[in-house]
């Protein structure tokens, strides 16, 4: 080799070791600027800009559950809450959820959350919402309170009815905007403090009526990179929020070995102001201690800081099972009531299995309590109440302490009752500072935590809220029931713990035997809501019918007979108990009945169609008689069957009350077409009564079936019930092109198109096939392999059940499928040849309002029995040669 070679070679070489250095400088500097404690979405946004992290990306999210409204719980007035939404604006994401009830009204409450775009392009900073009738609606907007901030809401009320939110600024600093009418209009931003990357910020005001320091707000945070890096600063305003003290370091004598996060600020009855914080001793780690700092002048001057409670094991590390970042900053409560607890302090976070041990398969809420100022403080009390052991996770805690009563309010996230990678919302109160807890779900769905597109990896929020004040209690949380991470409410209101307890198991009877009365019973109560007994002949229980007092019964009765009542009409009873000595009386338990049993008939049962023996186009109705009215009393004046098609009134059959609870059957000649039938039950009252409808069922197809769907954009309605997929031409080389069903993601996160009704009944020996052709992909999405088709059979129980599921794969030739519909397990006791048969194709997809994801198309469905004239030969390797026995092509059935 020439000398000119080798120098060649070697400085090429000489090129390639400095690309490399330059690129590992270039990784090394990148990884340097990323501070992962840092939680600001504002900081994580910077970063995504800078090219350092990657967003959330757009993933599937299974659609919510509904769970019901109803709140199951002996301490709450309330017995149905449906959730409310802070706003339905579906071009906003909401999270990080902070309430304040107004000291003033308790119908009047302020919410701030995270407010970004959907997608989440542009974030808006901390939103103000506000509602002036106790949650049930609300105004405001999403868009920064005072302008566009970077988020981190904290929200507080003044006794003067100025309301507040604390925010990080757009340059990472501490900032507060006020209102001065209750939300409309933010005129005032402040900026607190400016210096070093400021996180998870928190705000309050000391509202207690006897504090010398009345009014005072103080707002605190970590302080990444400042004077005072990695501690806890604070600063106070005497002046209603328009200026600020210089910041002070509160947490640095507790020596961290990492940083101290997640602050959380309260004011005792007489101006004390407490902070708390996580401590971290090394990182990354979950939280090791809980750090605490004391004011007794205001804010002033500040106690040297101490640590709490040692030896616990937090959640931001080790994470849940959810898909989203999680941590344990503890959350604190004072009681200012002036009640036998004023001045108790409480502290709540998550920890993985029992604090000192923290190991096991369960992460639950705890809190301890100091009765002392914070000079000493209780073990550890279990907040949740499911059992242990089970590995349910409880994270995400926030207390409140009902300034007024005492009460005490945590809210969480919970998967007590659902999978591991779903949630529910839950609340825990307790009347006797934390001894007794009584836990209960308050959302009305499950729903499955994802990372906001376009956010921080991981990001759902990083803390949820509650607020309570004269009993009446705000929870207020993040969910995405909708496919859009939003912020939901349901208000409750608690019992007072020294009144009695309502009677229980009320109930009122009259059917056409006793008209004229009504025979109530009950179950006395035996304790106070705080657990107390209440003695036998203490007490009365209290009836009033309509408004009106017309008996009190001594304890020990438990029933009662009203009477002089009319025939047919709607009678509400409420009873309450109370306490003979000081009058003090229970919730109120109502109950209606009509006298003689409700007027209306329960509706007719077991509806289904078939078509006539002897051919042509008559139908055959089927259906049961009822034999009892809606409220389950016995129906004695039953007169006929009323036949609905499309909705109208076409026929009426003539029953009389011999025919109750009979199974019947009527003829009838329908017009041409497919038809939606119904039947409804009359009685022989002047006017009429007529039940609610009975379930529907459309006139049977004719066998045999096919379609290969010609027009678009929807699959044939006078074939198919359709769940929001479509006909378009995204199959490639389609067996009768152009057109094909088409299954994806949009918008609900899977399609379904179900047969309309085919009577099967003796066709079990017949040879019924059902054929189709299937392809995942075509020319749009690949769906995933959980992403998948699936088809499902009805048998004559109701169920729906699978015979075929074809995981997500690229694109391939169209498929086809043949099913020997007499081959298929039915279930124990079934069949599928019976009058209603159906079948349904659904799949799976990512849910997207805006894209189409994870397509599957099907084409050339048919049902029937191939070995009629013209035959079916079906060869699964080329479409092509698939044509029936003596026609032309391959749409010739």
């Amino acid at each position: 080799m020439s000398v000119m070679k080798r120098f060649v070679w070697m400085w090429l070489l000489m090129c390639v070791f400095v690309a490399l250095g330059f690129a590992q400088e270039q990784n090394r500097a990148g990884k340097q600027k990323i501070d992962d404690r840092i939680w600001s979405i504002a900081y994580w946004q910077r970063l995504v800009q800078e090219g350092l992290v990657q967003p959330a990306p757009e993933t599937e999210v299974p659609p919510a559950v509904y769970v019901g409204s109803n709140i199951d719980a002996f301490l709450v007035e309330t017995d149905d809450s449906p959730d409310v939404a802070i706003t339905d604006d579906p071009n906003v994401t909401q999270s990080e959820n902070s309430i304040f009830v107004n000291p003033l009204d308790n119908d009047k409450v302020l919410n701030s959350n995270n407010s970004t775009t959907n997608p989440a392009t542009t974030l808006y900073g901390t939103s103000g919402f506000f509602t002036s009738d106790g949650g049930q609606t609300w105004q405001g907007s999403p868009q920064g309170t005072g302008g566009p901030n970077s988020g981190d809401p904290a929200a507080v009320i003044d006794l003067n009815g100025y309301y507040y939110v604390g925010f990080i600024t757009n340059n990472f600093g501490q900032g507060v905007a006020r209102s001065t009418d209750e939300g409309q209009t933010w005129p005032m931003t402040v900026t607190i403090a400016s210096d070093g990357s400021l996180d998870k910020n928190h705000l309050w005001v000391d509202n207690s009526p006897t504090s010398p320091h009345q009014g005072n707000l103080y707002s605190a945070w970590t302080d990444f990179g400042g004077n005072n890096n990695n501690n806890i600063e604070l600063s106070r305003s005497t002046d209603g929020g328009m200026t600020w003290s210089n910041p002070v370091n509160i947490s640095s004598a507790v020596g961290s070995g990492s940083h101290d996060q997640g602050v959380n600020i309260q004011t005792g009855p007489n101006g004390e102001v407490y902070a708390v914080w996580a401590i971290y001793d090394s990182w990354p780690s979950d939280e090791t201690a809980i750090g605490f700092a004391k004011s007794t002048d205001g804010g002033a001057t500040w106690q040297p800081a101490q640590r709490i409670i040692t030896n616990i094991r937090g959640i931001r590390n080790s994470g849940t099972s959810k898909n989203m970042r999680v941590a344990s900053f503890p959350v604190m409560a004072v009681d200012i009531s002036g009640g036998p607890r004023n001045g108790w302090i409480y502290v709540v976070w998550s920890n993985i299995g029992v604090p000192g041990v923290n190991n096991g398969p369960d992460i639950d809420v705890y809190m301890i309590r100091s009765s002392d100022g914070g000079s000493t403080w209780s073990s550890p009390i279990r907040v949740n109440q499911d059992p242990s052991g089970l590995g349910k996770q409880h994270y995400f805690p926030w207390i409140t302490c009902d300034p007024e009563t005492g009460a005490l309010s945590v809210i969480f996230y919970d998967d007590r009752n659902v999978s591991p990678s779903q949630c529910e919302v839950f609340v825990a109160n307790s009347l006797d500072g934390g001894d007794t807890w009584e836990d209960f779900k308050v959302s009305d769905v499950a729903f499955t935590p994802s990372p906001i597109p376009g956010l921080a990896n991981g990001y759902f929020g990083d803390y949820i809220g509650i607020s309570a004040r004269g009993a009446k209690v705000y929870p207020v949380w993040t969910d995405n029931r909708t496919g859009t991470a939003l912020a939901y409410t349901s208000p409750f209101v608690l019992a007072d713990p020294l009144d009695p307890n309502p009677p229980q198991n009320v109930s009122a009877y009259s059917d056409y035997t006793t008209p004229t009365s009504m025979l109530l019973n009950w179950d006395d109560p035996t304790t106070l809501v705080n657990g107390d007994p209440l003695p036998p002949g203490t007490f009365t229980i209290e009836i009033e019918r309509d408004g009106t007092p017309i008996a009190s019964v001594p304890s020990g009765v438990g029933t009662y007979t009203d009477t002089g009542l009319n025939d047919g009409q709607l009678y509400e009873y409420t009873l309450f108990t109370k306490i003979t000595l000081n009058d003090s009386t229970s919730l109120p338990v109502r109950v209606s009945w009509h006298a003689g049993g409700a007027p209306t008939p329960s509706a007719p049962t077991n509806f289904f169609v078939t078509r006539a023996s002897g051919g042509g186009n008559d139908l055959m109705m089927h259906w049961t008689n009822p034999a009892t009215n809606v409220d389950g009393t016995p129906m004695d004046d039953f007169a006929g069957i009323n036949l609905y098609e499309d909705g109208s009134l076409v026929a009426t059959f003539t029953r009389s009350p011999a025919d109750t609870g009979a199974a019947d059957s009527a003829l009838y000649t329908p017009p041409a077409g497919t038809h939606l039938y119904h039947v409804t039950a009359i009685d022989n009252e002047v006017p009429q009564n007529e039940s609610d409808p009975s379930n529907s069922a459309y006139s049977p197809l004719a066998i045999p079936f096919f379609d290969d769907f010609p027009t678009i954009p929807d699959p044939n309605p006078g074939f198919w019930i359709n769940v929001t997929a479509e006909v378009n031409d995204v199959g490639v080389n389609p067996p009768s092109a152009p057109y094909v069903l088409s299954l994806d993601g949009h918008p609900n996160g899977g399609d379904m198109v179900t047969l309309l009704p085919v009577d099967l009944r003796g066709m079990d020996n017949s040879g019924i096939l059902l054929s189709y052709w299937y392809q995942p992909q075509g020319s749009g999405n690949a769906p995933e392999t959980g992403d998948s088709l699936a088809i499902e059979f009805l048998n004559d129980q109701g169920q729906w059940r699978t015979v075929r599921e074809y995981p997500g794969t690229p694109v391939v030739p169209f498929v086809n499928e043949v099913i020997d519909i007499a081959s298929e397990d039915p279930g124990p006791g079934a069949t599928y040849f019976h009058a209603a048969f159906q079948f349904r194709f659904r799949n799976i997809g990512t849910q997207s309002t805006t894209s189409h994801f994870d397509h599957w198309l099907i084409d050339n469905v048919f049902l029937g029995v191939p070995s009629a004239s013209p035959q079916m030969v079906v060869d699964p390797q080329l479409i092509e040669d698939t044509l029936l026995v003596g026609a032309t092509s391959m749409q010739q059935f």
